[in-house]
């Protein structure tokens, strides 16, 4: 599990510093895109709550990367995993976010029962529409360190699983290369210049050993996609489940099939692999 890292002091006071200067004091600036983790990239209209840029640890880019619908952040769950909590799909963007932090900033919302840092942060919780949220502040401060649905790992909307999805791997014509992702603009060269591109997904255990990679190979001369389930055995490669080949469209876009791949759930992965594990599924069929 990765270290938490949390903002110093003196990266609050520069921030709390930058905000009282900042153009996103004007109600006709939404965002300012950020250069950096500390970086604001949001002030809310009311109230003056500050999303920072962040990174996995604190900030807007850990509420994505955590709590977003679309990614697949994981806790583990006795022999398994269960996802974290998430937000609903219609409502997992900064349009969101930000009037929910201000109806959750209030001095009745302040829970200090349930605060377990309560010399860092100042934690607010409410039940909307019948779930909970939380709102987690740096102690004293305006500044946003997460916010989330705060669900029970019972729910039935947590899913439940026995394999921890990695970090997506892209190569492209034979090198890897970094993942050309969604909202940052389309990267045109990808559809035309490529001849072959890669994508592979590990899957890991519980003591984070590699078991399964599934592979997606884009071959742009016979306009073709093969996807692949690679097996492991104690990290070593055993063998792999080929599935049926897919011609691609004539406005087959290589960019957009990897974001599409990136923020899928791929549910039916978790089937297949059951079934890889109860002998249903042999070497190369599904």
């Amino acid at each position: 599990m990765t270290h938490e890292v949390l903002l110093t002091q003196q990266e609050i006071e520069v921030i709390v510093t930058k905000a009282q200067f900042s153009l996103l004091n004007n109600p006709g600036i939404v965002a300012q895109f950020p250069k950096v983790y500390i970086d604001i990239f949001h002030i809310t209209y009311n109230k003056k709550l500050l999303f920072i840029k962040g990174n996995e640890h604190t900030g807007l880019e850990h509420i994505m990367l955590r709590h977003g619908f679309w990614n697949h952040a994981v806790n583990h769950l006795y022999k398994g995993f269960v996802e974290t909590s998430k937000f609903d799909k219609d409502n997992d963007a900064l349009l969101y976010y930000a009037p929910l932090a201000e109806h959750l900033y209030d001095p009745k919302h302040l829970n200090t029962n349930d605060n377990n840092n309560v010399e860092v942060f100042d934690l607010y919780s409410a039940v909307i529409q019948e779930k909970e949220y939380r709102l987690l502040l740096y102690k004293g401060t305006k500044i946003v360190h997460t916010l989330y649905p705060n669900e029970p790992i019972e729910s039935s909307s947590r899913q439940k699983k026995k394999y921890k999805r990695g970090e997506m791997i892209f190569h492209y014509n034979g090198f890897r290369s970094d993942i050309p992702l969604l909202p940052f603009g389309k990267d045109f060269h990808l559809d035309k210049d490529y001849d072959v591109a890669v994508i592979t997904i590990p899957y890991f255990n519980n003591r984070n050993k590699l078991c399964y990679a599934l592979q997606f190979s884009f071959f742009k001369k016979e306009n073709i996609e093969k996807p692949v389930l690679l097996i492991y055995e104690d990290e070593v490669f055993e063998k792999c489940i080929q599935f049926k080949e897919k011609i691609n469209k004539e406005d087959f876009s290589l960019y957009n099939r990897i974001n599409e791949i990136k923020y899928n759930k791929l549910n039916e992965i978790d089937d297949i692999i059951s079934k890889v594990e109860d002998g249903s599924i042999k070497e190369r069929g599904v």
